[in-house]
């Protein structure tokens, strides 16, 4: 009889694989994984090394034993349609996982010194409810006597053997699952295991088993290698492609240099726009596995494209919709290969990964299965790129993970070039690279003037600036903001006047976005108004930004958007700084102690040019712990990095995602684009739902239905209690919904109309 593991679901039929077949794909990944990084594993275990290898080799062979169960066979048999005789078992299934832990009562694993921790990964590797009777277990384990001859042949080959398996001792494994159960389903788990085994037993060596069992089992199941080959030489390769882009030999500048010298050290980096950065980044992370992190995805996406040109292949893309990256412009033949690099991602199996912060910072919740994403990167480079960019509560959790992470061997580069000084005190151990030379040698490229007024009253000095037919980037701090200085311009500057923000559904997002590049390129007069998405998502050089005040780094940002590229060598102003800001104030987008103290930092500046070493000196000073210490964004800050830090823990990675990004939008279809596009909405929802398809055929078809999705503030609903929310008709599963506020190609998503007021409809 063939004891099966897994179902795999293909175009044509229903497939099967044996639990002999699926260990013995666990078992090659781990050749895998200790070839390529066992090194890099070893150091970090200290003096457990050579018992750890053996520890994850019979965590692998025993993992899946339980499903040998006739529950289980009977199950799985089901699934695939199988018709003979197979009875169905009494009793309520036990699952696999806390059977499998009867396997390890054998002879040869019960002597094993880590035995504990190796009962512990074993029977949870998956999280499930524990709700079953001591004389149930005995029942089960009668059942699985039966299939004795089956798991001790194949324990045989591995010169595994099963051995006697004692009552007593089937009663003394209940009793410790049972207070595992209880331990890992606590606050704070791993302290607990600690004390539970008297501190024998080290916390990173109990996290690097049961993560990487996770690791070893997930890229099993999905058909790829746990690790794709290290990439050896990443600066050699980088300067070899640099050269071939410019014509000539390039070599590296004298900061990025140090990169390579301060390799394996944890960093603190500060360096303005465009020194160099992500060279510097590159060569500090040397031949290690690497992550490189950043706050927005479309920053993520241009970043991805980038590494790729210098790695092909070797690099990975990971966000919450890195499956329409990959599979959405894909023709039929090249979609297999963009699927498998899709799996290989989902698998951080690649080299080198770019991803949003929240893929792999949600760990720091400790969610049931956290440990994969925490034993990875503890043996590779991480690198924390503009951690200005996120929320107080966002930032926190970074900071807590990179704290618990660095403690068991990941190493850190975190790096800015408006970098928060109090960031030092938090991570203490961490070296500092100021790289003060480089903001004194930057050519000048902002001359600002503060406005003590609104924006609103712009209209005139952006008339002139068009008619000196410059390219005028206008930044506001909210969505509202935007729309009212859009309808203010469009038809009053002698120019075309364009509005970008996040409330537009992702398809006309993305052109939008196109359509900024482009009128970059061009040399003809243009008005852009976004919001601040574009301070770190938007790679562009404009002529002249005029933007509301904000926090000091997010101001810095957003002059990043103009003179990026160049040396400004005007005589009148190029930034603009209106001091009346909208979102700005108790639980607003930006902290009122902050803006205001921005706006005192810039004004002796007003009139002049403001230089980037200046800028770096008034960053210092606005955010180091005394100056910052009794605002509202520290105040966040600590009290989630203490909440952390007593054990705080989500249910599930759902759960720890919200946390993370503090979400409060849905994602949904406004009902204006569901009328036109019923018929490709119904199509795209009834190929999602077709489990007879290949998973990449539905998974082009959910990205489809994404692409006519908004994300929804929870708080525009609330504000408009005539909007109406629904589940999106016949598709309940994917969180999608209908929104019934208008939606206008120009605007965006509205607020209900006012009586009387009109708006360019789809």
């Amino acid at each position: 009889m063939k004891l099966l593991a897994k179902v795999l679901k293909g175009k044509e039929r229903k497939t099967y694989q044996t639990i002999e077949e699926h260990t013995e794909e666990l078992l090659k990944n781990l050749e895998i994984l200790r070839n390529f990084y066992g090194d890099e594993i070893g150091e970090n275990l200290e003096g457990e090394a050579g018992d750890f290898w053996e520890l994850l080799k019979k965590a692998a062979l025993y993992h899946d034993l339980g499903k040998a169960s006739s529950h289980f066979q009977y199950k799985i048999r089901k699934s695939l349609g199988w018709k003979e005789n197979f009875k169905k078992p009494e009793g309520k299934e036990i699952p696999h996982n806390y059977l499998s832990a009867i396997f390890l009562l054998g002879e040869s694993s019960f002597k094993f010194d880590l035995w504990d921790v190796l009962l512990f990964a074993v029977a949870f590797h998956h999280e499930r409810e524990l709700d079953f009777s001591l004389e149930r277990f005995k029942e089960s384990y009668e059942d699985l006597k039966g299939k004795f001859p089956y798991i001790e042949s194949f324990l045989n080959k591995h010169e595994e053997k099963l051995g006697e398996i004692e009552e007593l001792a089937l009663e003394d494994v209940y009793r410790i699952l049972l207070e595992l159960y209880d331990i890992y389903n606590s606050g704070a788990p791993y302290s607990l295991l600690k004390n539970h085994w008297n501190g024998v037993v080290s916390e990173r060596t109990i996290i690097f088993t049961k993560g990487l069992l996770h690791r070893l089992d997930h890229s099993a199941s999905a058909g790829v290698p746990v690790e794709i080959e290290p990439i050896k030489g990443k600066d050699k390769t980088v300067l070899r492609k640099l050269s071939e882009k410019l014509g000539k030999k390039a070599e590296f500048k004298p900061f990025q240099i140090r990169g390579k010298e301060r390799s394996g050290e944890n960093l603190i980096v500060a360096a303005p726009t465009g020194s160099g950065k992500t060279e510097f980044a590159l060569n500090w992370a040397k031949d290690r596995k690497t992550f490189y992190t950043l706050p927005v995805r479309t920053s993520v996406n241009a970043m991805f494209k980038r590494l790729s040109e210098y790695f092909p292949n070797g690099v990975a893309l990971l966000h919450g919709d890195a499956a329409a990256e990959y599979l959405l412009g894909s023709e039929d033949e090249g979609l297999e290969a963009n699927f498998t690099q899709y799996n290989l991602s989902l698998q951080l199996s690649m080299p080198v990964t770019v991803s949003t912060a929240d893929q792999l910072f949600t760990s720091v919740f400790k969610y049931p299965g956290f440990e994969k994403l925490y034993s990875t990167m503890s043996y590779s480079s991480v690198v924390v790129d503009e951690p200005q960019g996120y929320s107080p509560d966002t930032l926190a959790c970074i900071v807590q993970g990179i704290k618990e992470v660095s403690e068991l061997g990941g190493k850190f580069c975190v790096m800015s070039a408006t970098l928060f000084p109090f960031l030092q005190d938090e991570l203490k151990n961490f070296d500092v690279l100021e790289n003060e030379e480089l903001y004194e040698e930057y050519p000048r490229k902002h001359q600002i003037e503060v406005v003590e007024d609104s924006i609103l009253s712009s209209a005139d000095l952006i008339s002139s600036l068009i008619s000196s037919r410059k390219r005028v980037l206008v930044i506001v701090n909210t969505v509202p903001r935007a729309k009212e200085v859009y309808r203010l311009l469009k038809d009053s500057v002698g120019a075309p006047v364009k509005l970008l923000h996040s409330r537009f559904i992702q398809r006309d997002r993305s052109r939008l976005e196109d359509k900024i590049y482009a009128d970059q390129r061009r040399n003809a007069p243009v008005v852009w108004i976004t919001t601040q998405l574009a301070e770190a998502s938007l790679d562009i050089d404009y002529d002249v930004l005029i933007t509301e005040a904000a926090s000091f780094d997010s101001l810095v940002q957003r002059m990043g958007r103009v003179y990026r590229k160049r040396t400004y060598e005007g005589r009148t102003p190029n930034v603009y700084i209106y001091t009346e800001a909208s979102g700005v104030g108790s639980n607003s987008v930006y902290h009122r102690e902050l803006v205001d103290a921005a706006i005192e930092a810039l004004k002796p500046f007003s009139g002049k040019t403001l230089r980037e070493i200046e800028k770096f000196e008034i960053m210092g000073e606005l955010y180091s712990p005394s100056q910052i210490q009794n605002t509202d964004f520290y105040r966040k800050f600590k009290s989630n990095i203490d909440l952390l830090k007593y054990g705080f823990r989500s249910k599930n990675r759902q759960e720890a995602q919200k946390f993370f990004r503090r979400i409060a939008n849905i994602s949904a279809i406004p009902e204006v684009i569901y009328r036109r596009m019923r018929e490709t909405v119904e199509s795209c929802i009834n190929t999602v739902q077709d489990y007879s398809l290949d998973r990449k055929e539905r998974l082009k078809a959910l990205y489809r239905l994404k692409e006519l999705t908004v994300s929804v503030p929870v708080f525009l609903l609330q504000k408009n209690r005539g909007a109406s929310v629904v589940k999106l008709p016949g598709f309940k599963k994917h969180g999608i919904f209908l929104v019934n506020l208008p939606y206008s190609v120009n605007l965006g998503l509205e607020d209900i109309l006012e009586e009387g007021e009109d708006a360019e409809f789809i």
